[in-house]
């Protein structure tokens, strides 16, 4: 009896020994497929940074053709702003100068009036005035 009882024993240890190396063989199995799914995972973040480090990479190029975009817009501007100056600056030259002639102009003509006045007759000192007028309202104009 004692034989068969450690015989049984011996059918079950097997038994129970056949079934902890199934098992340790699935676990194994188990953690091959764990193990492959974390380096798929693993390489999947790396090519995610990478993704990252190459989209800011091009979002800092992005914003440094912008700026330098808004630069040179700023400097095209300025020069426009700095040629319209010198020509209002040119015309500016010409219209004191025209001014200053007119003036020179009117002076003299207002001298000869006040000269005809004492030496001509009330016929030509209506031209006169008529011509004066005219030059004052030219003068004016120009002024403006």
């Amino acid at each position: 009896m004692e034989i068969s009882r450690l015989a049984q024993s011996k059918r079950n240890i097997i038994s129970l020994n056949m079934d902890l190396e199934r098992d340790t063989q699935r676990i194994d199995e188990a953690n091959q497929k764990l193990l492959l799914k974390i380096q798929e995972r693993e390489d999947k973040i790396q090519r995610l940074e990478s993704e990252i480090i190459q989209t800011r990479g091009l979002v800092e190029d992005e914003e440094w053709e912008k700026e330098n975009r808004t630069t040179m817009e700023r400097e095209r501007a300025l020069q426009e702003l700095e040629e319209e100056t010198a020509r209002l600056e040119r015309k500016n030259k010409t219209l004191v100068h025209s001014i200053t002639e007119l003036q020179q102009k009117l002076t003299r003509k207002s001298q000869k009036i006040t000269n005809c006045e004492q030496s001509s007759p009330d016929g030509a000192l209506e031209e006169t005035k008529v011509k004066l007028q005219q030059l004052e309202a030219s003068y004016a104009c120009q002024e403006k």
